[in-house]
């Protein structure tokens, strides 16, 4: 019987009530599984029960070499799988050196990584839930952390690690996006701000100024967490009337830095001016394609671009056409 068959005779047993206390989920199936997964269930120095530790005992210890815990599994009644109130296991696992750990109420399978950084919740590399998940992703899981071969050569151990660097990261990145955006909201990013007068002015054909954006984002942006470094905010003028596109109106100080940049033929606008001189006409969508595979810029979504487009535009080296994606943009040597 292959492991997923296993698992899904579990899952029915689960599904029927069969296994009501720890006992019956340890022996029917904890050790079902980890026999599956090619432990030697028999050997009680290689899969210990009941192993003390530190005034604790553990369910289940998994040790490599014999009687040295390379992995501790906690067994809990269905449904009480809780990792909170494990804490005094993760701190007993941490100081022995035992780097995994395992918590199941054998439908949710939690696997810890007790020596990384973070809270409990953060220290958990993967949730597994034998009802929810597809046969194929439970089988891939429980061989990836919990196979024998793999804890003795450490490959499991690796394994988990990777996760969890891949699962921080996330984390972190996660966190980051909202703290980017607040930054360029209350910083009043020129960028940010001529990209939203663009588009705004490509919808209604007038341009907003800069202090009509910048009321908006005030009035209409908020923030769920307070930060007292907040810098102070403009004094607000009298509301005036929006700019036509053709009208020049207040001008972002970065338009003056990339009008300079023009002066020197290797700078971005002066690149971007001269492929658009060399091709005539192009879309939008091309030009940023263009501008990642030759002109130098790392993604399709840098600024530099639309500001570099804005000053050509400004300058009368380019006309554009049309909106967004779909936007036409014409070198001054063909539509005059």
């Amino acid at each position: 019987m292959d492991l997923e068959e296993h698992i899904r005779q579990i899952r029915l047993g689960i599904e029927a009530r069969q296994f009501a206390n720890e006992a019956a989920v340890s022996q029917g199936i904890v050790l079902r599984l980890l026999g599956a997964l090619s432990w030697p269930c028999w050997d009680t120095h290689v899969v210990a029960p009941q192993y003390s530790l530190e005034g604790r005992r553990a369910d289940f210890a998994l040790c490599h070499p014999p009687d040295q815990p390379i992995a501790l599994v906690e067994v809990k009644q269905l449904g009480m799988s809780s990792p909170s109130s494990e804490r005094q296991l993760f701190e007993y696992a941490f100081h022995a050196g035992v780097p995994l750990v395992v918590l199941t109420d054998g439908q949710q399978w939690h696997f810890f990584l007790p020596a990384e950084q973070g809270d409990y919740g953060e220290r958990r590399v993967y949730k597994l839930d034998l009802l929810e998940r597809e046969l194929s992703e439970c089988s891939t899981r429980l061989v990836r952390y919990l196979k024998y071969d793999a804890i003795v050569s450490g490959a499991a151990i690796e394994a988990a690690r990777e996760d969890y660097r891949n699962v921080a990261r996330t984390r972190l990145m996660k966190a980051a996006i909202p703290k980017a955006w607040r930054k360029l909201v209350e910083e009043k990013d020129e960028i940010l701000i001529d990209l939203i007068a663009d588009q705004a002015a490509s919808l209604c054909g007038y341009k907003p100024d800069y202090n009509a954006i910048v009321r908006f984002l005030e009035e209409n942006i908020s923030f769920t967490q307070s930060t007292s470094h907040t810098k102070p905010h403009p004094a607000r003028p009298p509301v005036s009337e929006p700019t036509p596109v053709s009208s020049p109106g207040p001008e972002p100080e970065y338009i003056g830095k990339y009008r300079d940049m023009l002066k020197s033929p290797d700078s971005l606008p002066s690149r971007m001016k001269k492929y658009i001189d060399e091709v005539g006409s192009l879309s939008w969508a091309d030009l940023k394609k263009a501008c990642v595979q030759r002109l130098g810029c790392k993604t399709e979504t840098s600024g530099s671009i639309g500001a570099s487009l804005r000053v050509l535009e400004l300058e009368g080296h380019v006309r554009t056409t049309g909106r967004a994606e779909g936007k036409k943009i014409l070198s001054a040597r063909i539509s005059r």
